[in-house]
């Protein structure tokens, strides 16, 4: 077709046809006024009908840096849908590699498509809602930029075609100015460090040891210590960009400040080479900090090793947030004080203590004497790492001067147990609410609490024959019945609500769930339970331990969660590798970080996999594979030969075989499995460690159980 038939005035084209048939291909046409490239890094198959374009607008939110555009049109029933899924996400991780912050965006005609493996694999969300054919969804968005767009509209088609158009909208968004914020830091040179030691040694403390009461001596202890403070460390303002880098210097912040106000002042010249100048030691800097600074610690300190992989990587739990009724999640303080309120009414409802029935006991025995060196001892256990309270004395000097410290802080505390008086400036304290990531798990909180609570849950049982399963706080009942056989699970749940009531604690009910496992041709009513009188709803999901369950006992759901956990962490490994990280130490990260997720609880579920599930699971260790090799990678086999990983199937074949072996020499776990046959009929044959192999449906053949007997006799 000529170019002047499909050029349109004002827009840039970028196309590709088909080359073995007539018509088809792919196009995208781009407003002139915005800067568009072919990506020459991106090889897409010749099987394959797509397009990547990356577009770079004048204005962008300052978390994206450009966006990348690819146009896909799959055929009905195509052979090549595998290949085009594996595509989209390789390169996707291509493109991340190269541009940590860039918006995707694939559109296209997928007919039907399953496009969940690419939804999964980098977080994205298919924002069309509406059928664009007939009553299918055949035409598709999906993107990662979802905020920043209004939902799509699907319009009525364009000239002659058979699909709808769909229109999707920026949205007109309020400038949000720049996260920074400015604290105060004291730097402690070693120079400085040595005039303050040199004035701590000679000082004799005559002030606090001649005052005669504790919150005396406290005010002159602070008040000489905070003044030799600000004289050797003086407190400096610096200015915290939330996304700073590790390896970020205060060199590379002043070279930043000063392109920019070259370009606001239209200096060209100084602009450009300072931006160049800053790419330069920018890489020099990513380069060289894993190396100088985290690598020895592998071998010599390996939890800050772990710790410092995190911070290079920016790789930290998402802030969670408290709502409290009535207050702004900004107002801090003022959460901060609801919940203290809170917590001091509970006490404040009990009655006051009368102290005039209290037993008085006379004489009182003398308070005990703490000396100096259990002051120095106690004081050289001060974690350095830790921030410093209320004082604004840092721990590093607390122990690096304990010895200096402990005779007048010995002073402090002995006239406070004399006096029966704790000093004003001790009671104080940075208290921050954290709330839990999780509902209410026990074993997550101190160390009496959980314990206490088992003592007084542990003896809740069934009061019929149900099975029962417990831990911490969850209860799970069960029962196998035939569908003849009516329901017994009603009796134990009222006996659950009564043993609650008589142990003065209460029953959630809004928080239990029924599920109902029926594999019968005809349907049958799930049994309606009620829980203090209230009806339990009826689930076909649940998890249960981190697992997740489903009626039809299909993997499905726990699959998808594991693909969607490794996935997100792939970007770990690549951050770590632009900085330089080798690949013995990506691949210590994916061992330690990754691929447990891909194999929790695998004796559970490894059996029962569908070639479609393992291949999902798999194709997250190809990925991690091609991250952590980038250029070098040529094929799955080689780099797992070169790194020196196995295949995710032959690891889960491993680890089934070895729990089921562990159940077998278990004294509590071995009646699991049937008796051997030797067991059976009492004769030592050839076959007598054997077990007999059970029968029954595919589904049943498959689950747990039955695959530990067929691994043990395959042994």
């Amino acid at each position: 077709m000529a170019s002047d038939i499909l050029n349109v005035e004002g827009y840039s084209l970028f196309s590709t046809c088909r080359t073995d048939r007539r018509g088809g291909g792919v196009a995208v046409y781009i407003r002139e006024d915005i800067q568009a490239k072919a990506i020459p890094q991106v090889r897409v198959p010749s099987e394959l009908e797509c397009l990547w374009v990356r577009l770079r607008p004048t204005r962008l939110p300052r978390q994206v840096s450009s966006i990348v555009f690819c146009a896909t049109y799959i055929p009905p029933n195509s052979k090549h849908q595998d290949l085009l899924i594996d595509h989209l996400i390789t390169t996707t991780d291509l493109l991340r590699e190269l541009h940590p912050d860039i918006g995707l965006v694939f559109a296209g005609d997928y007919n039907r498509l399953d496009h969940k493996p690419l939804l999964l694999a980098h977080q994205l969300q298919q924002v069309v809602n509406s059928p664009t054919r007939g009553e299918a969804t055949l035409d598709v968005v999906i993107t990662n930029l979802k905020s920043h767009y209004n939902a799509p509209a699907v319009i009525n088609p364009i000239g002659n075609s058979n699909h709808k158009a769909v229109w999707w909208q920026p949205r007109v968004r309020p400038k949000t100015p720049n996260k920074t914020k400015d604290v105060l830091v004291r730097p402690m040179p070693d120079s400085s460090l040595r005039a303050f030691g040199r004035w701590i040694t000679t000082h004799n403390w005559d002030e606090v040891l001649e005052e005669a009461t504790v919150d005396s001596k406290t005010l002159a202890f602070y008040r000489t210590l905070h003044e030799a403070m600000d004289r050797f460390f003086p407190e400096k303002k610096a200015k915290l960009h939330h996304k700073d880098k590790p390896w970020f210097t205060a060199a590379l912040k002043s070279l930043i400040h000063k392109r920019q106000r070259a370009h606001s002042n239209g200096q060209m010249t100084l602009y450009r080479f300072l931006r160049n100048k800053i790419a330069r030691d920018i890489l020099q800097e990513k380069k060289t900090y894993y190396k100088d600074h985290i690598e020895d610690m592998k071998t010599t300190h390996p939890s800050e090793w772990h710790k410092s992989i995190r911070r290079l990587a920016n790789w930290s739990a998402p802030s969670a947030t408290i709502h409290v009724p009535d207050i702004d999640l900004s107002n801090k303080a003022g959460i901060a004080d609801a919940i203290n309120k809170h917590l001091s009414a509970i006490c404040q409802a009990l009655r006051p203590l009368d102290w005039s029935k209290l037993p008085t006991y006379l004489p009182c025995t003398l308070p005990p004497e703490v000396s100096i060196w259990d002051m120095y001892h106690r004081l050289k256990r001060i974690k350095v790492s830790k921030a410093p309270g209320p004082d604004n004395i840092p721990p590093r000097v607390i122990k690096e001067f304990a010895f200096e410290l402990s005779t007048p802080m010995t002073d402090i505390l002995n006239s406070s147990l004399r006096e029966g008086k704790v000093p004003a400036p001790w009671k104080e304290a940075i208290v921050v609410p954290v709330p839990k990531e999780l509902p209410a798990d026990l074993d997550k909180g101190t160390l009496m609490g959980p314990l206490v609570f088992l003592a007084m849950f542990n003896d809740v049982r069934p009061v019929t024959e149900n099975s029962h399963w417990k831990y911490v706080d969850d209860f799970n009942l069960g029962e196998i019945r035939l569908i003849s056989t009516p329901s017994s699970l009603q009796r134990d749940l009222n006996h659950l609500d009564n043993w609650a009531t008589e142990n003065h604690m209460l029953l959630n009910p809004k928080k239990c769930m029924a599920m109902h496992f029926s594999f019968v041709r005809a349907p049958i009513q799930p049994p309606v339970l009620t829980l203090a009188g209230q009806t339990l709803k009826t689930t076909t999901q649940a998890r249960l331990l981190g697992l997740h369950i489903r009626s039809n006992l299909k993997w499905d759901d726990q699959v998808d969660v594991m693909v969607s956990k490794g996935s997100k962490r792939l970007v770990v490994i690549s951050r770590l590798r632009r900085s330089g990280v080798p690949i013995a130490d990506l691949n210590t990260i994916y061992c330690g970080y990754i691929r447990p997720l891909l194999e929790y609880a695998a004796p559970c579920w490894a059996s029962a996999l569908t070639q479609r599930q393992s291949a999902a699971l798999e194709r997250v260790q190809r990925r991690a594979c091609r991250l952590m090799m980038g250029r070098q990678f040529v094929s799955y086999t080689a780099a797992l030969q070169h790194i020196g990983l196995e295949r995710l199937s032959t690891r889960r074949q491993k680890l089934c075989t070895d729990f089921a072996l562990r159940v077998e020499r278990s004294p509590r776990f071995s009646t699991w499995l049937p008796p051997t046959r030797g067991q059976q009929h009492g004769r030592q044959l050839r076959n007598s460690a054997r077990y007999q192999q059970p029968t029954g449906t595919n589904r049943y053949l498959t689950s747990a159980i039955p695959a530990m007997i067929k691994s043990l006799n395959e042994l």
